[in-house]
């Protein structure tokens, strides 16, 4: 019930962040008149639902061209979802006006992304933002760096790095007596974010200027330093996204990452998490698994309540700190309740697109509408279903599970909020939208219109065509009705007011905000400070894997706390192998599968560094240079890598007969090069010039060899991974989804 009877007056009179700041329509005319629309449409009396839905259309109409109002869409989308399960399927023609309603609102998200060419992802740990940042690369995105060593998605100067310990937690679990663990240069040597580097105005600016068009936040969001009704992301300025997974399942593989990281990378940190005895001996695995759950003898780190007071901003409502700023993330475990997670409900409403890591489906069809991308599967981090001590898990789990209640609620409302948004996607792809760069400019209402007309060139109100594709087909059962109420929100206005007219408090024509920096006022992320800026030094992933395949990774779970599959929304577009089909019509099945066979076979000679491997090479490279002494003994050419024009047609080395049957293109015309050295040497010499020229080049010749091998290797490895980035996605598709069509 929390959507329609509390989100609109929540987000007036409990967030006192700046309205310029806020979800663009709160506060205004036309919303208030949606809010009222929505609640007497949730209410399911006896009310004219046609002269409802056709105030709701003539706000539709009018949103302005910079605002897609996702507040709003979700809380009409709410009202027809209750109308529907008490009343019963809409009449063909309220159908139509359904649909249009709702289409018009999809135009105004697109537009509005377009419009602010710029993406901001908030990234919650181990929610599949890495994922996300891969899949931004694969879509034509552009920012610093995409792999994981470069940044991933994160800019430097902003300074949203994520922070799992607090120096101050981390000092309090040290144990006396025992050496203490040393994480500083793991999880401590990081700046924190300063005041001015939360402003929206100048993160846009920067970001256009450097010709980027998405970043991720892994952080959390700005202005909550001093309270967290304070907090706000930059949904005026740029498209917000955000990133969902079960709580439960999130915390487990945090909580991997740091067993492997702090046992492997701090010094004393197997000490720190109970690996070690007393005498300093490390223990064995029968004694770390061995142990019953809750006994004396059980190692520290199998405790849910070690973790707790280790770690509480990652293993204790961490959705809500993320959302709330810096005050609430840095709060000790018991310091975050219902209060708090009522507050980031509020915040997590306003982003315009929420992704469920859970679904996939519903992700891919997310992905596609939401935010115009057209690639759609990737796997960034390896998942790993294993559990228990073997990697780190304490053995009471259910005891985080108990802490987490407001990150519960929070996700819980999430999954509501992306079904909802579903039913608006499938509308879109029933009539047929191209959300790719060439049908930037195309119109959902249009295609919506079209169809009608071909299905009834009379026009009239909603043919069989509309009832497939519209609310009646596509609105939900119980996942979705949880979330609905009946009370209307402050100060409502007539349904059928228009949408327009700003608040008081918004900023002017010129673009500025308070806080924000004009031109006379400097420029925070100016180009002389990134200068003397220090490379930003890449933290290396886990090898312990993601997953968490226990009871508590549910299902999609609804708002009424029901499991299962209940109200996944019964969509026909299927997204699933949009990549495969793009894949496949750019390079063709056979090509995609060479091109990966020889990207893994220059990635593997790169591999081969091991002692052992470099003493097979080593007495490889002395039979050679032995071979050719002979050789040049009996008059015969020499060429890198084995005999040449006489002796044995198989003296060329094993590795150069595999770097041959590798390299063709540019890597062939390295070694034509070298070949066509070596015979206009032989030409150029007689006699006695002829074997000195020779007798040089054995002596270099393992040296030249070898490094001939290792820029053939570094070149195809560059050329392969290039060639990969740029035939993802077709040519007149690359972009970033929505945000790259400003221009079109």
């Amino acid at each position: 019930m929390f959507l329609l009877r509390e989100v609109p007056n929540g987000l007036n009179d409990e967030l006192r962040a700046n309205p310029t700041r806020r979800a663009a329509e709160v506060g205004k005319q036309g919303f208030n008149a949606l809010v009222l629309i929505s609640a007497k449409l949730a209410e399911g009396g006896t009310g004219d639902t046609r002269s409802l839905l056709n105030g709701a259309l003539a706000v539709a109409r009018a949103l302005p061209e910079d605002e897609g109002w996702p507040v709003a869409r979700r809380l009409l989308t709410a009202g027809l979802v209750l109308r529907r399960l008490r009343l019963g399927p809409l009449p063909a023609e309220e159908v139509a006006l359904a649909t249009e309603v709702l289409l018009h609102f999809f135009d105004g998200h697109r537009r509005a992304a377009q419009s602010k060419a710029v993406l901001e992802f908030l990234h919650v740990s181990k929610a599949g933002g890495t994922t996300f940042c891969q899949l931004a690369e694969k879509n034509g995105c552009r920012t610093k760096g995409f792999k994981y060593g470069e940044g991933n998605c994160l800019i430097p100067r902003f300074n949203d790095r994520p922070h799992w310990l607090d120096p101050e937690a981390f000092q309090k679990v040290q144990l006396p007596g025992y050496p203490p663990a040393n994480c500083n240069k793991v999880y401590f040597a990081r700046p924190q974010r300063d005041a001015d580097g939360a402003n929206c105005f100048q993160r846009r600016k920067y970001m256009l200027r450097k010709g980027w068009n998405m970043y991720s936040n892994e952080y959390t969001a700005y202005g909550g330093e001093e309270a967290p009704e304070e907090a706000f992301m930059c949904h005026s300025r740029m498209l917000t996204v955000m990133q969902l997974r079960h709580p439960i399942s999130r915390i487990a593989s945090n909580i991997k990452h740091m067993f492997t990281a702090i046992s492997g990378r701090c010094p004393n940190g197997d000490t720190l998490l109970g690996l070690r005895a007393a005498n300093g001996t490390r223990l064995p695995p029968e004694a770390v698994l061995g142990p019953p759950p809750g006994s004396a003898a059980a190692p520290r780190f199998a405790s849910a309540s070690f973790w707790a007071q280790l770690a509480p901003a990652v293993t204790v409502n961490y959705y809500t700190r993320v959302l709330l700023g810096q005050a609430v993330h840095a709060l000790p475990a018991e310091g975050v309740g219902e209060v708090h997670g009522r507050l980031a409900r509020l915040m997590l409403v306003q982003f315009a697109v929420m992704l469920l890591l859970d679904d996939p489906d519903l992700e891919a069809h997310t992905l596609k509408y939401g935010m115009g991308w057209l690639v759609h599967s990737a796997h960034a981090n390896r998942r790993d279903s294993a559990g228990g001590r073997a990697v780190g898990l304490p053995d009471d789990m259910e005891l985080l599970g108990r802490l987490n209640q407001p990150d519960m609620q929070v996700y819980r409302f999430g999954v509501v909020l992306a079904r909802l948004d579903a039913i608006m996607y499938d509308m879109a792809h029933e009539v047929g939208v191209d959300v790719s760069r060439a049908g930037a400019t195309s119109s959902a209402v249009a295609a919506f219109a079209s169809s009608r007309q071909r299905l009834d060139p009379r026009g009239g109100g909603g043919g069989s065509g509309s009832a497939r594709g519209g609310a009646a087909a596509t609105l939900p059962g119980a996942g979705v009705a949880a979330t609905a109420g009946q009370q209307p929100g402050p100060g409502s206005q007539g349904a059928g007011a228009a949408a327009g007219g700003r608040g008081e408090d918004e900023e002017d024509g010129d673009g500025k905000a308070e806080n924000d920096y004009d031109e006379d006022g400097g420029d925070k992320y100016d180009d002389e400070d990134e200068r003397e800026e220090e490379a930003e030094a890449g933290e290396p992933g886990s090898a312990s894997g993601q997953g968490y395949d226990t009871p508590y990774d549910y299902a999609i779970v609804d708002e009424a706390g029901g499991g299962g599959r209940t109200g996944v929304l019964e969509r026909r577009a299927r997204a699933g192998t949009v990549e495969a089909a793009v894949e496949a019509a750019m390079l063709g099945a056979a090509a995609a599968a060479q091109r990966q066979q020889q990207l893994q076979q220059a990635q593997g000679l790169q591999r081969r560094s091991s002692r052992q491997q470099r003493r097979q090479r080593a007495r490889r490279r002395r039979a050679q240079d032995a071979s050719g002494t002979a050789a040049a003994a009996a008059g015969q050419d020499w060429a890198p890598g084995g005999l040449v024009g006489g002796g044995d047609a198989g003296g060329g080395s094993a590795r150069q007969r595999q770097l041959s049957a590798l390299v063709s293109g540019a890597g062939a015309a390295l070694g034509a090069a070298a070949s066509g050295g070596i015979s206009r040497l032989a030409e150029a010499g007689v006699d006695g010039e002829v074997g000195e020229h020779r007798q040089m080049h054995m002596m270099h010749s393992r040296r030249s060899v070898q490094q001939q091998q290792q820029q053939q290797a570094h070149t195809w490895g560059t050329v392969l991974e290039d060639s990969r980035r740029r035939q993802v996605v077709p040519p007149e598709q690359v972009g970033c989804g929505y945000v790259s069509q400003a221009a079109e």
